[in-house]
Order: C-alpha cells, then sequence, then structure tokens
C-alpha cells in the first residue's frame, strides 16, 4: 500500500490522542527509578526508567523553556521482574525542543550514543548504514530504526535510494505496564512517499480494556490518523534532524 506525502522542515501538528502518561520523563537523581514496561524494537518486553537531570533556560517572566537538544538525563533498561542494579544504559536523553517529547539516538554502526547539542555528532550520522531514534511523551514511547543497504541512510534518503524503517510505537492507556503497540516495517523513498510492508499489532493490557482497545486500534480512523500520520513523522525526522545536515545544497 502506498501512501504519498511531501515532509516539510517545518513540523505537521500531530492528532491529539486520548492517551494518558509519559507525558516526559521522570525519576530522581540518585532515587529509586519508576519502571514503565515497553514493546522493543526486536518485539521484546522490557522496562524502561529515567535518571533526570533537566536543562532550562529561563525566558523573560520567569517562564523557563527547553531547546532542541538540551540534556535531560539517562535511560536505562531492564527486563521485567529483574532488580534495578541488573539494569543497562540504554542512552542520553535529550530535549525535542516542543516542551513535550525526548529523544535517543543511537548509531548502530558505532554503537554510540550521539550528542543531539553537537552539531558534528550529528553530522557523523550521514556515513551511517543504520541508526536508531527514540521519541518519549505524549502517552506514546516509540522507537524506530533506519537501514539502507547500499547507501549511508542519508545519502540513500535525499537520492530517493529506499529506507527500511522499523518502528515500534507503544501507546499507553492506563497504568505504567498497560499499552498497546504498533510494529511496522515500511520502505520511505525520499519526498515521494513510504509503503507498509508490515502491520502488526501487540496487545499488553488486562481483559476489562482489550475489546475496546483492539477495537480503536484496527480501525480505519487509528490508521489514517495516527499511524500513517506517525510514518510520516519518520520522514520528518530524517530531514528535520538526523539528516538535516546532510541535506544537499541548492
Amino acid at each position: 500500500m502506498k501512501n504519498t506525502m511531501i515532509f516539510k522542515t517545518v513540523a505537521a501538528a500531530v492528532a491529539a490522542l486520548a492517551f494518558s502518561g509519559c507525558a516526559g520523563i521522570t525519576g530522581d537523581i540518585g532515587g529509586e527509578r519508576a519502571w514503565r514496561t515497553y514493546m522493543e524494537n526486536d518485539a521484546s518486553i522490557q522496562q524502561i526508567g529515567f535518571i533526570t537531570e533537566t536543562t532550562v533556560y529561563e525566558m523573560s517572566g520567569g517562564k523557563k523553556e527547553e531547546k532542541f537538544g538540551d540534556y535531560m538525563g539517562r535511560a536505562e533498561v531492564k527486563s521485567p521482574g529483574e532488580s534495578d542494579s541488573a539494569s543497562q544504559n540504554l542512552g542520553w536523553v535529550y530535549a525535542s525542543g516542543d516542551g513535550v517529547k525526548t529523544l535517543i539516538v543511537i548509531d548502530l554502526d558505532s554503537g554510540k550514543n550521539v550528542d543531539l547539542s553537537d552539531k558534528d555528532e550529528i553530522k557523523k550520522l550521514q556515513n551511517s548504514k543504520k541508526f536508531k531514534f527514540y521519541e518519549f511523551g505524549g502517552g506514546i514511547l516509540e522507537s524506530v530504526v533506519y537501514s539502507a543497504q547500499k547507501s549511508p541512510v542519508c545519502k540513500a534518503f535525499f537520492s530517493g535510494e529506499p529506507i527500511s524503517a522499523r518502528s515500534v510505537t507503544n501507546y499507553y492507556v492506563g497504568a505504567s505496564d498497560e499499552f498497546f503497540a504498533t510494529v511496522i516495517d515500511a520502505k520511505i523513498v525520499g519526498n515521494k512517499g513510504f509503503e507498509i510492508e508490515n502491520l502488526d499489532f501487540k496487545f499488553n493490557l488486562p481483559s476489562s480494556k482489550l475489546a475496546e482497545a483492539k477495537e480503536q486500534a484496527t480501525s480505519a480512523k487509528f490508521k489514517q490518523d495516527v499511524i500513517e500520520q506517525d510514518l510520516k513523522k519518520q520522514g520528518r525526522i530524517l530531514l528535520n534532524i538526523l539528516c538535516y545536515h546532510s541535506m544537499p545544497s541548492k
């Protein structure tokens, strides 16, 4: 199924979702972490916790504002049932600049986190054939793995070579371990559009919420308003963030 789209350098409005929780990263420095269950990009069930070290800038009138690339802390992951001491570092967390979402980027070729406050670090992605993007906030926890076969991802994106995008998006509907997830394998072809190659749904919900969640998640409206918009956003992530500094000069 092919869909045409235009990636804009100005972020499009995101459809409002009636999901609560995960409205940012939470946790105390040195304190006990509040673990949130989620589905990883490989479809395994993990738990994630955040150690918050926020950096904000005070604006006029006492208003505080987070800027894109501000360091927010770090995320740790563990398997359900494991102790906190068994957790492993997932990556450094940075502000998206919208005041709601936070991000992690990992260069999978090198296995290193990307410092989003450093333009030179982001520029290094132009040589990578595989990288991973996490987004947290607004009731959603999403991971996307971008990969290209022949060329580095960013070069492929701007030349129109198909890019594989494997995304797992967790939508929270209640408690920290109650969610359903979309698992999508898609091809993104530059500014031309995307093709969904596989779409699956996973539900981690009590029986009292399962029927309603399945009905909502598998509806045509959810596909149009949420899934397809999310795939368009994945293109904008490449254009506006990960491959921005690799954009060919006109």
